[in-house]
């Protein structure tokens, strides 16, 4: 008896340390919009729209090259999407695909944060930022607002791209060979 209150405690203790722990992040971009990122990878805009994505840092599982590899190649496909689907005035299914991308971009800062290369950090922070905005104003029907945001978003792709990547001899891209990074 004594052995199954003491483990009760310990249950109890542990979930209120947890539940009095404060992660989240609030980001407010030139526009006035906002984002507040949780713990567990909620993301909400200004405009009420919301976004999963897998904060930085989160969770036990240590992401490999390979994995942002194949969230490379979900990104690309989805961006290309996303710009189709603005252009052809179907603002529901781009608020769909803006978040799935904000999704993506948070696996991609686990990625980067794992290995401490803050500016790839801030460059998908960036990234997941602007695809959650372009799912707001997806869903607030403003495609206008929704392309600038996809826009931005590429951006900080570019930027990132820039710095980390090359072409494989082998066909498409990889992680620059020179940073080592694993």
């Amino acid at each position: 008896m004594r052995t199954l209150c003491g483990m009760m405690a310990l249950g109890l203790a542990a979930t209120v340390a947890c539940a009095s722990r404060s992660d989240t992040t609030t980001t407010t971009t030139a526009g006035g919009a906002s984002t507040t990122t949780t713990a567990t990878g909620t993301a909400t805009t200004g405009s009420g729209a919301t976004a999963t994505a897998a904060t930085a840092g989160q969770g036990p599982e240590q992401l490999t090259v390979a994995d942002l590899d194949s969230r490379m190649k979900e990104i690309g496909p989805g961006n290309q999407a996303l710009r189709k689907q603005l252009m052809g005035g179907m603002i529901a299914e781009a608020g769909k695909q803006a978040e799935e991308l904000a999704t993506l971009f948070g696996d991609v800062e686990r990625f980067w944060a794992q290995r401490n290369r803050n500016d790839a950090v801030k460059w998908a922070q960036d990234a997941r930022t602007f695809a959650t905005e372009a799912a707001g104003a997806a869903t607030a029907n403003d495609a206008m607002k929704a392309t600038q945001a996809a826009n931005n978003m590429l951006g900080a792709c570019k930027q990132c791209h820039g710095t980390y990547r090359e072409m494989d001899p082998a066909g498409g891209f990889r992680i620059r060979a020179d940073l080592n990074i694993r």
